[in-house]
């Protein structure tokens, strides 16, 4: 295990040795100044996934929000600023954690969520590449509704479920 970490190390490090000539600008957009479009009316905005949801190079970002519907919208880069999609329309109590992969296979980044205190369901959101429509949400699938309220970060459930494949 020492071995395995050592290397990650050595290759981390090169790698930002070798990337340090370059610069990286960041600009802070905010919905409250207009940049990008607020992701509903609530006030809990409790996770964020980032990855490329719709396969164009660029990487994407989801929001989830526990209060409001909708309860989890997707930004869309495009070639001036941020584009927001929904992915459940409706009104779910959503803890952090939140974690995209390819559940199903179809070379397109899903969703997986869990509920908060509230409930002890587990979910994941079947990416609809390419055919995104504002007026339509994502597919919702129950992984389970068993155990203990409160589902806090997916990775351990990311491997179990691309061990299924």
């Amino acid at each position: 295990m020492t071995r395995l970490f050592l290397t990650a190390a050595i290759v981390f490090n090169g790698f930002i040795q070798a990337n340090a000539q370059q610069s990286v600008e960041w600009k802070h957009l905010s919905s409250k100044t207009g940049d990008i479009e607020v992701p509903n009316n609530g006030s809990e905005q409790t996770s964020a996934a980032v990855a490329d949801f719709n396969n164009d190079g660029i990487n994407d970002f989801c929001i989830s929000e526990r209060q409001q519907a909708p309860s989890l919208v997707v930004y869309f880069r495009n070639d001036k600023d941020w584009t927001k999609y929904p992915v459940d329309a409706g009104k779910l109590h959503i803890e952090a954690g939140t974690t995209a992969c390819d559940v199903d296979g179809d070379g397109d980044m899903d969703i997986i969520a869990g509920g908060d205190w509230q409930n002890n369901e587990f979910w994941w959101w079947e990416n609809p590449y390419p055919d995104f429509d504002k007026n339509t949400p994502w597919k919702r699938y129950l992984i389970r509704q068993s155990g203990g309220n409160k589902t806090h970060d997916q990775m351990p459930t990311i491997v179990y479920l691309n061990s299924l494949k």
